[in-house]
């Protein structure tokens, strides 16, 4: 499972020029919780 410091990390990351080529994208920090979940068929 996820930690709150996997959150800040991710935060502090898209803050710096590291992620400045990053866009359009969705990141899901959710602690795991969407692993657990059923996928859909289609």
């Amino acid at each position: 499972m996820g930690e709150p410091s996997d959150v800040g990390n991710l935060a502090v990351w898209l803050a710096s020029e590291e992620s400045a080529f990053v866009t359009g994208q969705v990141y899901v920090i959710d602690g795991g919780r969407t692993k657990k979940l059923p996928l859909p068929i289609s």
